[in-house]
């Protein structure tokens, strides 16, 4: 229940910040170049825990935009493993007329699980809407896996996540 009022939370923001941007015109955040900062949240899906529930991840991120392409630094604590990690992120922005711009991105970075660190990587493929001319809700999909630690018998995840970005 906690999930879903988060989710609902996130998802209200997003709507009432589109509610006040009014009716104007404005690119797509990928036309521009501009520093970014955020939060996401949603549902994890461990993957060799097939019988377990899904577990909530949170976190926070900072990136820069350049044309297509992003470069970010992003924080997520993991339900489910008790974990943290800290990811390099690059994207590529599939930039269109519209105001939805789909996208992809790697990552590879640390991911802790106490007392043990491990080098992790993750893929990702998304999805953000533009809200305002500076703000975005999106969804992605994660897959990451982490090396050299496991967390309950656990060395991968699946989560899905809305992500809200702030463009300045």
């Amino acid at each position: 229940m906690k999930k879903l009022a988060l989710i609902v939370s996130v998802a209200s923001l997003g709507l009432a910040a589109n509610a006040l941007a009014g009716h104007q015109e404005y690119a797509t955040p990928a036309t521009n170049n501009a520093w970014y900062a955020g939060i996401n949240g949603g549902v994890e899906l461990p993957v060799q825990a097939i019988d377990q529930d899904a577990y909530a991840d949170l976190g926070a991120q900072i990136g820069y935009r350049m044309n297509n392409w992003r470069l970010e630094e992003g924080y997520n604590y993991y339900f489910s493993t008790r974990g943290n990690a800290l990811m390099t992120n690059g994207y590529y922005d599939f930039r269109n007329s519209s105001k939805f711009t789909p996208y992809v991105g790697l990552g590879a970075g640390w991911f802790n699980v106490q007392p043990t660190n491990s080098l992790a990587f993750q893929g990702i493929l998304g999805v953000d809407y533009q809200l305002c001319h500076q703000m975005t809700l999106g969804v992605n999909y994660r897959y990451i896996n982490w090396i050299g630690a496991s967390a309950n018998g656990l060395t991968a995840s699946n989560t899905v996540n809305l992500v809200l970005n702030r463009y300045f």
